[in-house]
């Protein structure tokens, strides 16, 4: 039994994109930040190319205290802009152990 059922919206608004591909909107709407459980938002390239420089610099370490190696290909952040939570090869990473602090976009 297929319990799917299709959101339509209209086509005026425009879709977020991750690396490129649009999120549908009503996906996005859905997701929340796996720590606050608060809506999260596309954050911007800037602040993506802001945390790879850090992480190419070495220190930056995810949630559970694991040094993070490997850059963002994009990232979404909680609603009240506390936590990154990274994309990779278009792979949301909802897990709370894996995100980022955005304490470390302004040291």
């Amino acid at each position: 039994m297929n319990h799917a059922r299709k959101i339509s919206l209209p086509s005026s608004l425009e879709a977020p994109t991750v690396m490129g591909t649009q999120l549908n909107p009503a996906l996005l709407n859905l997701l929340q930040c796996p720590l606050t459980h608060s809506p999260v938002s596309v954050a911007e390239p800037s602040v993506v190319e802001t945390i790879n420089a850090r992480i190419k610099q070495g220190g930056v370490v995810s949630q559970n205290g694991e040094p993070v190696e490997f850059p963002f290909d994009a990232a979404l952040r909680n609603e009240n802009n506390t936590w990154l939570i990274p994309v990779r090869g278009g792979i949301i990473t909802l897990v709370a152990d894996q995100l980022v602090s955005t304490r470390y976009l302004s040291e």
